[in-house]
């Protein structure tokens, strides 16, 4: 058997096609995923067989507070509430956690209803309120959240050079500041090594479609 697991958060819908396009003697794939709509589509039922019906339960309280419980024990108390507001997506509690890990909220700080403005608010946190980054932050999220393939630092700089974004004559200096952009986005994006350079992207699918449609975001877009 082969497992293919956090299909939801796969930028790239062709490899989904993967378990279909196999040799199926022998092999089974077990694929699971949030169930988003083009998800929902891409393993319709008459294409593949789903053992657990609708899929599995929502993230429960219980299951919150055991969660927290081992990993930001003081949130615990407030599991029931971040049950109801994750709306039983564990991306909210996981994106939760990074945000704690890195100091960036308080324990009494108000949560958001939702993941997408949970993913709002975290990138309100890393760059708009960060006056050193501010007219540069949304241009190279959008830069890396709408790439066909994740991007490297160098090719980051030289979009936002010929889009007038970045003005500094020094590269070493763009490529600092687009450095200081990424520390901030840790629980955005997630840095990997493809043919020995480091390239970033988006920590989940429902970033990519929160950035290429939220209307705030719409000039930055543009940029």
């Amino acid at each position: 058997a082969i497992v293919l697991d956090g299909l939801d958060e796969c930028v790239d819908p062709e490899l989904w096609e993967i378990p279909f396009a196999a040799p199926r003697s022998g092999i089974t794939w077990f694929c699971t995923g949030r169930p988003t709509e083009a998800l929902r589509a891409a393993f319709a039922p008459e294409r593949c067989f789903h053992p657990l019906g609708k899929g599995l339960e929502p993230l429960s309280p219980g299951a919150v507070r055991e969660w927290l419980g081992a990993e930001a024990p003081h949130w615990s108390t407030r599991s029931q509430e971040i049950a109801e507001r994750a709306d039983g997506l564990p991306q909210y509690v996981h994106l939760l956690l990074e945000e704690l890990r890195h100091g960036r909220m308080a324990v009494d700080e108000p949560l958001p209803a939702g993941l997408e403005n949970f993913w709002k608010q975290a990138i309100e946190r890393a760059g708009p309120r960060n006056p050193d980054l501010g007219s540069v932050y949304l241009p190279a999220l959008m830069t890396i959240g709408l790439s066909v393939e994740p991007p490297p630092v160098s090719l980051i700089r030289e979009v936002l050079v010929r889009a007038g974004t970045l003005v500094a004559d020094d590269p070493s200096d763009q490529e600092g500041l687009l450095f200081r952009v990424l520390e901030n986005s840790s629980s955005l994006i997630r840095m990997s090594v493809v043919d020995e350079q480091s390239v970033y992207r988006p920590v989940h699918a429902s970033l990519v479609e929160l950035l290429g449609s939220a209307p705030e975001y719409r000039n930055a877009r543009a940029a």
